[in-house]
């Protein structure tokens, strides 16, 4: 079931994918999360932001087919333009955004 805010969801086993309206970081409107076990010890990355619903909406089907393929990316990067991202660019590594793809040995079976 989608939240107020959702316009997709797509949920597989632990691969996670969500599409969402924001107000947090204007003129961004919306932004598509992805989670999965092999990125972010599962954790969600902010992986594509649009102006658009159309733009979001295709978005979505875009970073389903990414997270659902045989052939993973090596990595994801966070591009948040949220006010706590934004921060993190100063306080943290300049690499914080970057989740190079980690196979857990669970996943080897």
């Amino acid at each position: 079931m989608l939240t107020s805010r959702q316009l997709d969801c797509f949920i597989e086993g632990r691969t996670f994918v969500s599409t969402v309206e924001v107000h947090d970081h204007p003129p961004t409107k919306f932004e598509t999360a992805v989670a999965h076990p092999e990125y972010n010890d599962g954790s969600l990355i902010i992986v594509q932001e649009y102006m658009t619903e159309e733009q979001a909406l295709a978005g979505h089907k875009r970073w389903v087919k990414i997270m659902t393929s045989n052939e993973l990316p090596e990595q994801i990067e966070d591009v948040s333009s949220a006010i706590a991202a934004v921060g993190c660019d100063i306080c943290e590594d300049e690499n914080w955004r970057i989740y190079n793809r980690v196979i857990a040995s669970d996943n080897l079976n």
